[in-house]
């Protein structure tokens, strides 16, 4: 076992035509992207080996685990480039599936590693002496087993109405303390006290009043004094004139949240709405990006200028530190929560959970998305979906380190709307743009 691959990334193509994007970004997962099989729009992680046979050969070997199963092996040579290997398993047809290849391509990059040095990766849990996972990992397999993300296991499948049940019952709103804001910045006083309107270009529009720091009213624009309903929020200020807020939408049959960043300073608004319920899962949740302006006294809102879709983000590694880390009677410092998101697509985004010793472990994906809101500040979600159905968002600041945001989420616990706050460290960028740009453009 090794783990001097890790944090490696690669493009490869196959003498059968066949192109994927494969990231190494822990020592027990591969993220890869079918650029031809499913047209590179999301990325997908399986538990991998990475096996040492000298400094420049090494075997990969990942079986695609809760998804279609399929085993990929091959030998690899990083200095060429090359690489052969055999694929077996059923294809999107159930049709068995089993070749041979050999494939060329390119090296896209390297991440971070962040176990100490001299810790060669020989050990992993469950395979003899290792570092204990981290406590929000799965438990350790037996000797010798690959550790598998099992998420549909871990996480109680719902109804639509379930779900309603359950919210009814109880909806918990930007509780007191949360793992995921240990470190999220002041609440902001800068909406207390002002009327406006936020003007979507899919038609909608909302009106509201800010009576409080904490206390918001709103409704759909021009409908009557009746219609005003009261809300719980809370606001952050990640860059002057950038203000970050959300709120449920009380009464919604779908019990919809709202994340929104206001950019005040050029009368413009983005909202990521989401919803609760897919077709799939009671529980698990939905969203729609929907860009517009503010309207508010003193402000020209711009006519045809809008926040936009951006791949700036995309190849990039960061790692979010949500709560403070703390020292143990005995002087041993835990990290607090820590994980580190891979944006591995333009429509997806990888998260990453440390082993103990630093080292990248679990890794999962899903959709996602990214926009462009100033220069270095990025609005972003991901959707954890076939996981635990939880909507994540955050506004990344790329000059302060650090991102303020919403989680949103139900569960036989009922709902939850709770703010998100972590501190950030860079660690790296995989070059892949261009595998995603259309022909031609």
């Amino acid at each position: 076992m090794t783990n001097r691959i890790e944090g490696k990334g690669f493009y490869w193509k196959q003498d059968n035509g066949i192109e994927t994007i494969e990231y190494y970004p822990t020592v027990m997962f591969s993220n890869f992207v079918e650029l031809t099989r499913f047209g590179g729009e999301l990325s997908w992680c399986a538990p991998t080996d990475y096996i040492k046979i000298s400094d420049d050969k090494y075997i990969y070997s990942r079986v695609e685990a809760e998804f279609s199963g399929t085993m990929t092996t091959y030998v690899l040579d990083p200095n060429r480039a090359e690489q052969v290997g055999m694929r077996l398993g059923f294809n999107e047809t159930d049709t068995l599936e089993y070749y041979v290849f050999r494939g060329r391509g390119e090296w896209v990059g390297q991440i971070a590693q962040f176990e100490p040095f001299g810790d060669l990766g020989t050990a992993l849990p469950g395979r003899g002496a290792a570092p204990a996972p981290a406590a929000s990992q799965a438990p350790a397999p037996a000797k010798g087993a690959r550790q598998v993300y099992r998420p549909m296991k871990t996480n109680p499948i719902m109804t639509r109405a379930e779900v309603d049940t359950a919210v009814a019952q109880t909806k918990t709103i930007f509780a007191p303390t949360s793992a995921m804001a240990g470190n999220k910045g002041p609440i902001s006083t800068f909406l207390k006290g002002k009327d406006l309107t936020l003007r979507y270009d899919n038609g909608q529009a909302y009106n509201y009043r800010f009576d409080d720091v904490q206390k918001l009213r709103w409704r759909p624009d021009g409908a009557g004094d009746t219609a005003w309903k009261e809300e719980r929020y809370e606001s952050w200020e990640s860059a002057p004139g950038v203000i970050m807020f959300g709120h449920l939408l009380g009464g919604a049959k779908d019990h919809d949240a709202f994340s929104i960043v206001m950019d005040v300073d050029n009368a413009l608004v983005t909202c990521l709405h989401g919803t609760m319920g897919t077709p799939y899962i009671g529980n698990e949740a939905a969203v729609k990006t929907q860009f517009g302006v503010i309207e508010m006294a003193g402000l020209t809102p711009p006519k045809y200028r809008r926040h936009t879709f951006t791949d700036e983000l995309v190849g990039r590694a960061m790692t979010w530190n949500y709560s403070p880390g703390t020292t143990s009677a005995n002087g041993t410092f835990s990290p607090g929560l820590t994980s580190m998101h891979l944006y591995s697509t333009p429509h997806s985004l990888s998260w990453i959970i440390f082993l103990n010793n630093g080292a990248g472990g679990m890794e999962w994906s899903g959709p996602a998305s990214y926009v462009k809101i100033r220069d270095e500040l990025y609005l972003a979600y991901w959707l954890e979906e076939a996981c635990n159905g939880t909507l994540g968002t955050i506004l990344v600041n790329m000059r302060t380190m650090r991102n303020c945001g919403v989680d949103y989420s139900a569960g036989p616990k009922g709902l939850r709307l709770g703010a998100v706050g972590a501190h950030s460290r860079h660690a790296g960028r995989y070059n892949v743009v261009k595998y995603f740009t259309p022909k031609g453009a």
